[in-house]
């Protein structure tokens, strides 16, 4: 009858669990809660409930509750790897990087065909100053994860950061065919171009990106795609682009500077007066109105006025 009874209470528990966890995913937190609680009281030896429980807390603010569901649950299960994983979240998030870096590297031991836990150590690496330690880590299951495109994006970005640009480059652009339609891999094999001086290849890709809806309407790409337009030595293009970023924005200091310096290259004097004038009026203190002022100055033959301006740049 015990034995039954016992029975009965697992699977009533297991229901409530699915519950909860559709409560949580939801994100109704006291339904989760009090479903999470009802199913831990059915079956309090279950370790899968308390994580659940301490992700609800976790969402809840509460981390300090969060972090006792994740220990009692490998209190009861230490091959628990979700528990561990969670358990280096809250250490993450209380920047206690050195133990949130154990607790993602056993999750990951737990469960080695998981490459959030591998991924997240490497991150915790980072954050400690070990990145030569992080880019090896992750550049050891690169042949295990050969289809996994985040991984490739994690270590191309690491070499980014120390401006290793060709390690950078070759990295993020075997994230990028892993992931073609992924448009943060995407963004990091463009910025590595950029970075590396390869415009034409980064206005290729830049161009793809934007064209994607998550980042069709963002300025500091069309920025970015006026750069690599004006260095490729592109100026009228890039003149359209910083035109219609003026227009959209007509206090963007930056894309004034930027369009003047491209009306400068192709000889459009209005919109190099233009943007002398608005920057002049947006940013007095900075040198580049100045300079743009200069330059008209000296094309007009007024050398005094000209030399006047150059002296304020300069300064």
């Amino acid at each position: 009858k015990q034995a039954a009874y016992n029975r009965w209470s697992s699977a009533r528990a297991a229901i409530t669990y699915g519950v909860a966890m559709q409560q949580f995913d939801v994100g109704d937190l006291d339904k989760a809660k009090r479903s999470c609680e009802e199913a831990i009281s059915a079956d309090p030896k279950n370790p899968r409930f308390y994580v659940l429980a301490g992700r609800i807390y976790a969402e809840q603010g509460k981390l300090e509750r969060a972090y006792r569901m994740y220990q009692q649950s490998i209190k009861l299960d230490p091959k628990q790897t979700d528990a561990f994983y969670q358990t280096g979240v809250v250490l993450q998030r209380w920047q206690q990087y050195d133990k949130a870096y154990d607790a993602y590297e056993t999750a990951y031991r737990n469960r080695p065909d998981d490459a959030a836990p591998l991924m997240a150590a490497a991150e915790m690496q980072v954050q400690l100053g070990h990145d030569d330690q992080a880019i090896a880590m992750l550049s050891d299951k690169l042949v295990y994860f050969e289809h996994n495109a985040a991984i490739r994006m994690a270590i191309g970005r690491i070499h980014l950061l120390h401006h290793r640009i060709p390690q950078a480059i070759r990295m993020l652009r075997a994230a990028w065919l892993l992931a073609p339609d992924d448009p943060i891999v995407l963004e990091q094999f463009s910025m590595a171009e950029y970075a590396g001086g390869h415009w034409t290849d980064a206005i290729f890709h830049l161009k793809h990106l934007l064209k994607m809806p998550s980042a069709k309407n963002r300025r500091d790409l069309r920025m970015t795609l006026g750069d690599c337009l004006q260095m490729s030595g592109k100026n009228v293009d890039a003149r359209l682009v910083f035109l219609k970023l003026t227009k959209e924005d007509p206090t963007n200091v930056n894309a004034w500077i930027k369009l003047g310096q491209a009306a400068w290259l192709v000889g459009d004097e209005g919109r190099l007066r233009e943007s002398a004038r608005h920057i002049l009026s947006l940013a007095p203190d900075r040198y580049e109105g100045h300079l743009l002022q200069g330059l008209i100055e000296r094309r007009l033959g007024n050398t005094r006025a000209a030399i006047a301006q150059f002296d304020i740049a300069s300064g």
